[in-house]
């Protein structure tokens, strides 16, 4: 595979790999509405695929990787916090059932176990939602925010060994799910706010646990954001671009505004942001060539 890509709740971007001694000049990228072509002028084929879901061609991008080793290309969803399974459209599948593309490096019994719990995740239909909402919406959400009448549910999993049983289920419309804590919780969207909910108890799947003043608004403005973090104290809430930015947001609990701490990375080629481990006083940032721990007093 010559690609790879990524995905934020505003855009999708893909990485193709150029043969050397290729220019800018020498290049199309034509970008339809659920489709991407990367070729060179005289006719050699970098990518061309159907796209998982639609995109907004007139609002997408590209641009050469400044080693001229990648074309860099940014799509904007059609359906902006819709999340991507995957980048091409359905994996293709061959007579004998066995699937293709992104997982033909699995064995047919490995298939076999999941095609099962993908037929158990079938039978979990609408009727079994919990329909009480996760939040009351609130009084000042505009008319923007809301999502066309569209269901947006979390789903809770909990994995064992020989299936995956689904463990909680809820409506999280009008909001948005921001980012996903996967150890502790997850931070939906409530008008300028964010809230962050955990695991309830019994009587209730979800607790609400904080509230980030502001953050909603905030993050909206950060369209090459591709990671947002917390600690595990929730003191802060980082965001990172794809190469040059840390924004380190603080809530100021007694008030309905928050912090924000900008700082720019001494990256000057530009090196993408691969990962990053949020700590109490630091945030670890792995790129393609740097370990990076950025340092920060609140």
């Amino acid at each position: 595979k010559n690609y790879t890509w990524c995905q934020t709740m505003e855009d999708v971007e893909v990485s193709v790999e150029l043969p050397s001694g290729i220019l800018k000049t020498d290049l199309i990228v034509d970008m339809g509405l659920d489709s991407l072509e990367v070729r060179t002028k005289g006719g050699q084929e970098l990518f061309k695929s159907k796209l998982f879901s639609k995109i907004e061609p007139k609002e997408s991008t590209w641009h050469m990787s400044s080693d001229k080793k990648r074309v860099e290309v940014v799509l904007t969803k059609y359906q902006e916090a819709h999340n991507w399974a995957h980048l091409v459209d359905t994996p293709h599948y061959d007579p004998s059932g066995n699937l293709l593309g992104q997982i033909s490096d699995l064995s047919e019994e490995e298939l076999r176990q999941m095609m099962r719990r993908m037929e158990s995740l079938s039978e979990y239909t609408s009727d079994r939602v919990d329909k009480s909402p996760l939040y009351t919406p609130h009084p000042d959400l505009e008319e923007c925010d809301e999502l066309d009448g569209q269901q947006v549910l979390l789903s809770g999993f909990s994995l064992r060994p020989d299936q995956l049983l689904q463990s909680h289920l809820v409506e999280l419309s009008p909001g948005t799910l921001l980012f996903a804590d996967p150890d502790r919780g997850f931070v939906v969207s409530h008008s300028v706010d964010a809230c962050y909910y955990t695991l309830g108890d019994g009587s209730s799947p979800w607790r609400h646990a904080d509230t980030f003043h502001a953050f909603n608004m905030v993050q909206a403005t950060k369209t090459q954001k591709k990671f947002i973090v917390t600690d595990s104290s929730r003191k802060y809430v980082a965001i990172v671009d794809i190469s040059r930015h840390v924004y380190i947001y603080q809530s100021t609990r007694d008030s309905s505004y928050g912090k924000l701490l900008v700082m720019t990375l001494d990256n000057s080629d530009d090196s993408e942001v691969l990962g990053v481990f949020p700590r109490s006083d630091s945030i670890v940032l792995l790129t393609d060539k740097f370990l990076i721990t950025v340092k920060f007093s609140l």
